[in-house]
Formats: C-alpha cells, structure tokens, sequence
C-alpha cells in the first residue's frame, strides 16, 4: 500500500507542478531604456529591508552585438518562507540583502519576448539554434541527447524568438519549434510517431506521448521494445511492468499510476 501511495502521490505533485501559472513579473521602462522588475508579487519597499529586484540593461558591444547585463537586489532570509507569510521577513527572522551583477546567458524573457544569450552573454540574432546548443548553455534546461539535434528554434534579427510562422521553408509550432523529420520519427499530423520511438525517444518525448496516444497503444510500444524485460500484477492488482534502463520503468509506473481509478478519483476530487 506504501508504493502505491508514494506513487500515487508522485503523480500528483508532477500534475500540480504542471499546472502551476508562473507570476507574470511587471517590466516597468525607465528613463534610460532600461528595465526595473520586481520579482515576486510581493514586495516591501527597501525601507523594510525586504525586496527582491532586479534592473536589465541592453549593452551594445564594439563589434555591434548585444549584451543583457542584470543587477539584482534580493532580502535571502535565514528560515523558510512558511514562517512568514504575511509577515515583514525583517522583523520575523533574520537575515541579509543580496547584490550581484552579471551578463545573462541561456535562454531568458525579457520583458515579453524571449532571447538566448551564449556562453559569452552574446545576444543571438537572426540564427537558428539546435536544442543541443541551447541545453548546453541552459543548466535548466534538460541533458542533450541525439534527438535534441532535431529540435530547431529561430532568434529573429531583433534577437527575438519567434512564435507559429514559416522561416527558410520550415514550419515553426505554436512552441516556437521546429522538428527535424530526418532526425525525429514524426506522423503526417506533427505528432512524434511512437511507433518509430527507441527507448531514448520515448523518455524524451513522454509528455508528447501522453497527450496523444492511448494507455493501450503505449503499453504495446513498451512491450516490444528491447529494453522489456517483463511484466506481473501486484497484490492491489496493479500492473508492474520492468525494463533494462531506469527511465522506463519511472514512466511506465508514473502512466499506469496515472490511469489507475485511485488516480482518476483523486483527480476529480481536486478538479485538476
């Protein structure tokens, strides 16, 4: 019974976080073109020694490129913020402002427009980028795989992302992507072909995965893989299914979980 509560409970903390609307920060235009963003929804003024701000500058560079240098102010309490909610921090337990200063690399917003920024804090313009460059100076961003090389996204000449339009004859998503067809076994609706799917792919593509094809037609795919080694019914009647490599036994427990009746009750008691 432990299992299938941990599992259960697994299951529910990815559905929350998933489904959690990050805050929308406020970009507020300073006289010098510059931004002034306060990073949480709430924020003390600096009298009450607890606020988090940070102000971006745009720095063009000798040979005409552009840099994205930030300054940030932050209060970093000593206790965990359970302890004060709705509480001043700096009168219920102590801590320190915070400076620092820095060029942004990666993929970053800036105000409503996404930008990359290389390993150098270079803003990247009118190029196209592989998912196994921007993973490999993203340290947020997922390890790079062979299918990350197939996963294309274009920075326009304003160094914006671009967003649902055809650039160079390839058709980019609502998601800002393109998909390589040479590369990524893909059906004739754009959607990964699951069928084509190894193992890797299927650990990269599994939310893809799970949106668009049945509990039925992936549990075939995952029985006829190599890495298969067999499956059993627990004593709550549960399917177990176990593979060679890890991540396959995490998705197949996490997707079973999640069309399990515990789950399906547990969902529409909390309306997720």
């Amino acid at each position: 019974m432990m299992k299938r509560l941990v599992t259960l409970g697994l299951v529910a903390g990815l559905s929350v976080l998933t489904s959690m609307t990050a805050f929308a920060s406020t970009w507020e235009v300073q006289q010098d073109g510059s931004y002034k963003v306060y990073d949480s929804k709430r924020n003390l003024d600096s009298d009450s020694g607890y606020y988090s701000v940070s102000y971006y500058r745009w720095e063009q560079q000798e040979d005409g490129t552009w840099k994205m240098h930030r300054t940030s102010d932050w209060w970093q309490s000593d206790c965990s913020h359970m302890q004060h909610i709705g509480i001043d921090p700096k009168d219920s337990c102590p801590g320190e402002l915070k400076h620092s200063e820095e060029y942004l690399q990666g993929s970053k917003v800036v105000k409503d427009k996404w930008y990359f920024f290389d390993e150098n804090g270079i803003m990247v313009a009118d190029k196209w980028l592989s998912a196994t460059e921007r993973y490999t100076n993203s340290w947020f961003e997922r390890k790079p795989d062979k299918y990350s090389a197939g996963i294309w996204t274009y920075y326009d000449p304003s160094g914006a992302k671009v967003f649902d339009v055809e650039v160079d004859g390839r058709r980019i998503d609502k998601d800002g992507i393109w998909r390589d067809p040479s590369i990524i076994p893909l059906r004739s609706d754009g959607i990964v072909d699951l069928s084509r799917l190894d193992a890797e792919g299927i650990d990269h593509f599994s939310v893809e995965i799970e949106n668009n094809y049945s509990l039925d037609e992936i549990l075939e795919r995952l029985r006829n893989l190599p890495e298969y080694i067999g499956e059993s019914t627990n004593e709550y009647g549960t399917l177990e299914m176990k593979f060679t490599e890890p991540t396959l036994n995490t998705f197949a427990e996490v997707l079973i979980s999640m069309n399990s009746p515990e789950w399906r009750e547990w969902k529409e008691m909390n309306r997720l």
